[in-house]
């Protein structure tokens, strides 16, 4: 899988520029309506909630949305655990410059050892998160308009409004 993976993207990469610099992990599962369990079909938690055995998958994409590589693992094993062997492999077959990778995930795969992971280098990791858990004061600040600020511009600071009449009137 791993040699069909590798061979995908660097064929892929004659046709097509790749975004590579910014890559989305994210994992799910399927379930087994038999109750057997083997290698890979194992009890666990399932994002259904069925009690099921259950095999879990990741999937890398690049930043523009199409699939860099797939991994299937046993569905008794966490998800967090799957990451940074994966994006180790990625980053080694295909031959990406790790020090320009912004990884991005969801809330599930934002343990402590995956950021560490994925800051040095000068490296970057972007979460996401919830807004219908976000505390009011900080869904307050999310909403807010004011205050806003551009990566690498840290002078200046924005109101979204202002940047939104702003569009709309160059449209």
């Amino acid at each position: 899988m791993d040699y069909i993976q590798e061979s995908l993207f660097n064929n892929s990469k004659n046709i097509i520029k790749r975004n590579s610099n910014v890559i989305y992990y994210d994992c799910t599962n399927y379930f087994f309506e038999i109750d057997d369990e083997d290698d890979i079909r194992k009890y666990g938690m399932s994002k259904e909630h069925k009690p099921n055995t259950i095999v879990g998958m990741g999937l890398f994409i690049d930043g523009d949305g199409l699939p860099l590589s797939c991994n299937i693992y046993p569905g008794n094993m966490n998800e967090q655990k799957t990451l940074i062997p994966e994006e180790s492999k990625i980053v080694n077959n295909f031959k990406m410059d790790s020090t320009k990778i912004i990884l991005c995930t969801d809330t599930g795969l934002a343990s402590d050892e995956i950021k560490k992971y994925n800051i040095k280098d000068n490296r970057g990791f972007v979460v996401t998160q919830s807004l219908k858990k976000l505390k009011d004061e900080y869904k307050q600040q999310v909403f807010d308009k004011s205050g806003w600020r551009i990566a690498n511009d840290l002078r200046n600071i924005y109101n979204l409004e202002t940047i939104e009449n702003v569009q709309l009137h160059m449209t």
